[in-house]
């Protein structure tokens, strides 16, 4: 493997809503030396790909669709801007196998909230796995993990209709993958009071966000329980209705 070729990045985009949304993730992902699209909830399938771009519905087939020796993981609502490209490519010239945690803000409402390091950049074999909070993440077990000072800006939309639309199908999405990998599903009420916590905890670059807090917090719990009715629903296939 030549100098260059130990530095290809491929960039997964994790499918939430698909429609317009995931044309816009890839266009920004376009740095990138490979886009994968992971779809395991299967909303995509009907969406116009760029060339050379491939879909994967199955997660345990990421590693033969990737060429490139590191992914960066990406939400389709989630944005790794130019700075975060660079410092990215420069931390992989030095990383040695190590995978690399990255900061995220998140923006909801016009609210924001820092979260802490999230490993968003990993050897390719790394599996996908749902994390705490509902999230779809690298599974970190045995990797050697490096902080490096770039972030992720997470847009979880700017009104209470775009932001639960957003939660919808990262839920499905979320469910659809722990499905696969056999999550019983069990611990719905510490699971979701512990993803309330950490919204009530974590640092807000803009400021105090007061009653905004409390919002964020109860948007996250829910995502939590959301995603455990519809891991339910999956697997009884018994359609819920959630008003």
């Amino acid at each position: 493997m030549t100098a260059t070729d130990a530095a290809r990045i491929a960039v997964v985009v994790v499918v939430a809503r698909g429609r317009d949304e995931l044309p816009r993730a890839l266009e920004r992902a376009a740095w990138a030396d490979e886009r994968i699209v992971l779809d395991p909830a299967d909303r995509a399938a009907g969406v116009q790909l760029p060339m050379h771009v491939v879909r994967i519905v199955d997660p345990g087939a990421l590693d033969r669709a990737i060429s490139a020796p590191w992914v960066v993981l990406l939400g389709e609502d989630e944005v790794l801007d130019d700075r975060g490209v660079r410092a990215v490519r420069a931390a992989l010239g030095h990383a040695g196998g190590e995978a690399l945690a990255l900061g995220v803000t998140t923006r909801t409402l016009a609210l924001q909230v820092a979260s802490a390091p999230t490993v968003l950049v990993a050897p390719r074999a790394t599996p996908v796995v749902v994390q705490r909070g509902a999230a779809v993440g690298f599974d970190g077990r045995g990797l050697r993990v490096r902080r490096i000072d770039a972030s992720v800006v997470r847009e979880r939309g700017d009104t209470l209709t775009a932001a639960l639309d957003i939660l919808d199908g990262e839920t499905a999405t979320v469910a659809a993958l722990a499905d696969r990998g056999g999550s019983t599903g069990r611990g719905v009420v510490w699971r979701s009071a512990a993803a309330m916590l950490r919204v009530l905890l974590a640092r807000s670059p803009a400021g105090p966000l007061g009653l905004g807090r409390w919002v964020l917090a109860v948007l996250d719990g829910y995502r939590v329980v959301v995603t455990q009715a519809k891991l339910w629903e999956r697997r009884r296939d018994h359609p819920v209705e959630l008003a």
